[in-house]
């Protein structure tokens, strides 16, 4: 029985009695681990106990700050092998993830996310990003805001005031999410496709781009590849500029386009008028990637 042997293993480590918030992980500059050490200074007569697992550059400060202002209800544990880490995972009530409030993290999941979901635990995300989405929109977790460590004692303590069938139920949304969209056969396939898909995309383009190298911007605009799902009706002034413009966000920048005597420039389609051109091997290209245009 996996809740038996949960309970027998918190007793074996000595914390049958606390309900326990797990961090897996590194303890470096970026993991934003004395926003932790606050909350759990707050925290100190709830119960809870904070049991990092892992190593970093910042994990001596962190024992320091721990020691210096007395907080007695963290505990730090060496790096656990992955074949043996699930066993902490699993008996813990609660897995944290969280890193610095910068913009250029917000696109980070974390693996820690992932081997919380894989043991059905419920997450408190401190990641105000990709991440953060995808815990609330599978209902796997809660979102602690970064900047603000009363933030995170507020979700700890919503946890912890949880039923327990409900917080298992958190663990299972987590558990089913990466089941269903992060099975690694399916996203085998997906990359698989893609690169298929870039591949093609890529030698199409280059023979396009050399039938047009008479347009010297051509070359010098070559951009990522983001497949298009478009529709699109050319006929009138406005739809041309519409078009333009998905042309631009979409990443099928000026290097396909001709507009009069150069191409479109920064998103800028303003005073546009019928006399934008569109090649017929441009359109041409670009029914083939999949969008359907109609009109000339």
């Amino acid at each position: 029985d996996s809740e038996q042997n949960n309970k027998n293993f918190r007793r074996e480590i000595g914390l049958n009695e606390h309900f326990i918030i797990i961090y897996t992980g590194a303890h470096g500059v970026a993991n934003n681990l004395n926003y932790v050490l606050e909350a759990a200074k707050i925290l100190t007569n709830e119960n809870i106990m904070f049991l990092f697992v892992g190593d970093g550059n910042k994990k001596a400060a962190l024992l320091e700050k721990v020691k210096s202002a007395k907080i007695n209800n963290v505990k730090f544990l060496d790096p656990i092998p992955k074949n043996r880490l699930y066993k902490y995972i699993s008996m813990a009530d609660v897995g944290l993830a969280t890193l610095k409030p910068t913009n250029y993290l917000k696109t980070t999941y974390p693996n820690k996310v992932f081997d919380y979901m894989a043991c059905k635990i419920p997450c408190i995300i401190a990641i105000d990003g990709v991440i953060r989405n995808l815990v609330e929109s599978s209902n796997a977790g809660m979102f602690s805001n970064p900047n603000n460590p009363n933030s995170l004692v507020s979700a700890i303590l919503k946890m912890k005031q949880m039923t327990k069938t409900s917080r298992k139920q958190m663990g299972e949304n987590g558990y089913k999410t990466i089941v269903d969209s992060f099975n690694r056969s399916i996203c085998t396939k997906k990359l698989i496709d893609q690169l298929t898909q870039l591949n093609w995309y890529m030698n199409s383009k280059e023979k396009l781009l050399r039938k047009i190298d008479k347009y010297w911007f051509v070359s010098t605009l070559i951009r990522s590849f983001r497949p298009p799902s478009l529709k699109f009706d050319l006929n009138g002034k406005k739809n041309r500029a519409c078009f333009s413009k998905a042309l631009l966000e979409s990443g099928l920048m000026g290097d396909i386009i001709d507009i009069g005597s150069g191409p479109i420039k920064d998103g800028n389609t303003k005073g546009l008028s019928n006399e934008i051109i569109y090649r017929r091997k441009t359109l041409d290209y670009i029914k083939n990637s999949g969008v359907d245009i109609v009109g000339d």
